[in-house]
């Protein structure tokens, strides 16, 4: 009995019997929209009538028919490019502000390039000409690359070679005159550049507002399914945020994006934190999220959220605490390494990086190092520019918790439960009395 149950749930939740999604042909919106620091991708299915955009930058829209299904496990439609990825025969985007035309636009080629590699957030746009030119430009850098990682290959190889040759005639006593070592060739720093090749689409700008779009085709139809609303917004403050790293929580990061927030240190005696700062601006929270994600409607449009933009550099952290004698200790940004703690006890911890002894490690992580101590009650922290000026929105108050309360602490809490029990217990005497 036990096997026929077994083989009945095996069969119950076999592949075959999953169910395959529906696929429906649609006209979308293909999207690369600014999202404060570069570029993010999405698209826009025929149910989702609105596109957020960030005012005043640019943002290539691509209508296209692809087959677009549902799927469950997100609870968002997905496209199937692999399946169809047509561009939609179009003459021009109408743009229109209530029953106004304000613009008229032609499809124009663009790309996309990623300065960093697909790692980083940092991305632009080239339109027309520049983007013609961009991607063969992009080969040609790629293949110059190439050549000298090979020269570097080839230099190193020769390097060895004369390495081991110095070495034998530093051994060899009867070689009186020592030749000079060998001087190592220098590697060509990674390529991480990336270029898209360049396809057509439309580039809308907009000043913040609400707007309308349509597709008008090469007879001056509008293209059924084509329209869509657009929010056009924009900040309402910009400041400083910080990523907060814990010396006993490297791997998870907190955030203290308002300068009236007060962080809280938890630790032993000595605790410290690892400051990453980073510009940052607040939007309408609906908005910032739908334009990540057309088809994100978790946001509320009455809250605000803070969005973290570029990282600052090239800042000095100034320190104070109730402790010190009324000057200000200044720190810079440091390289640093997370090390784990050899023997049975799990557990990191957080060094100096130091390229003499860790050669062929890269750093984890860069940021100010904030030291505080059981007397350091309370600390406060600010950003100094490169010309001595305080970095407005950067200051926070850091305050320092024992891991272990006083015992004193815990019998002040206690007290309310032992005097609630006296007279639970006095109240149960008189009426066994009674």
């Amino acid at each position: 009995m036990v096997c026929y149950l077994l083989v009945f749930l095996f069969v119950g939740v076999s592949p075959t019997m999953a169910e395959t999604p529906t696929l429906e042909q649609q006209l979308v919106y293909a999207l690369e929209v600014y999202d404060g620091v570069g570029y993010t991708s999405n698209f826009a299915p025929a149910n989702e009538e609105t596109i957020y955009l960030l005012a005043d930058h640019s943002n290539a829209f691509s209508p296209r028919n692809t087959m677009v299904y549902y799927w469950a496990i997100t609870r968002s439609y997905k496209a199937d490019w692999d399946e169809l990825n047509e561009p939609v025969e179009s003459a021009t985007l109408e743009i229109l502000q209530g029953q106004t035309l304000i613009q008229e636009l032609p499809p124009t080629l663009f790309s996309i390039v990623l300065p960093e590699g697909h790692g980083s957030r940092k991305s632009y746009l080239l339109w027309g000409a520049d983007a013609e030119r961009g991607y063969p430009g992009f080969l040609e850098e790629f293949r110059e690359y190439y050549i000298q990682i090979r020269d570097y290959q080839n230099a190193y190889q020769e390097y060895q070679t004369a390495y081991d040759e110095y070495q034998d005639a530093m051994l060899d006593e009867t070689i009186v005159e020592k030749p000079n070592a060998p001087v190592r060739p220098v590697e060509p720093p990674p390529f991480l550049k990336v270029v898209i090749p360049p396809s057509f689409g439309f580039q809308v700008n907009l000043p913040e507002g609400d707007y309308r779009i349509r597709l008008k085709d090469l007879d001056g139809q509008i293209i059924p399914d084509s329209e869509k609303k657009i929010v056009v917004f924009s900040h309402r403050r910009t400041g400083i945020g910080y990523k907060i790293i814990p010396e006993s929580r490297w791997t998870v990061p907190e955030r203290s994006d308002d300068p009236q927030q007060t962080i809280y240190v938890m630790g032993g005696s000595n605790a410290a934190i690892y400051l990453q700062p980073f510009y940052e601006a607040e939007y309408n929270e609906a908005y910032y999220r739908g334009l990540l994600d057309t088809q994100d409607h978790s946001g509320a449009a009455d809250r605000w959220a803070w969005a973290h933009m570029e990282p600052f550099y090239q800042a000095t952290m100034t320190m104070s605490s109730e402790n010190s004698t009324g000057e200000l200790e200044m720190t810079g940004e440091k390289p640093f390494f997370v090390v784990q703690m050899p023997g049975p006890r799990l557990g990191y911890q957080v060094v100096e990086y130091d390229p003499a002894t860790m050669g062929g490690q890269r750093p984890t992580f860069v940021g100010f190092e904030v030291g505080l101590e059981r007397d350091d009650r309370k600390v406060t922290i600010g950003l100094v520019d490169q010309d001595g000026v305080v970095v407005e929105g950067s200051e926070r108050e850091i305050r320092w918790v024992p891991e272990k309360r006083p015992v004193i602490q815990y019998l002040w809490l206690s007290f309310p439960l032992l005097v609630g029990l006296i007279v639970f217990v006095l109240r149960r005497s008189r009426t066994k009395r009674s």
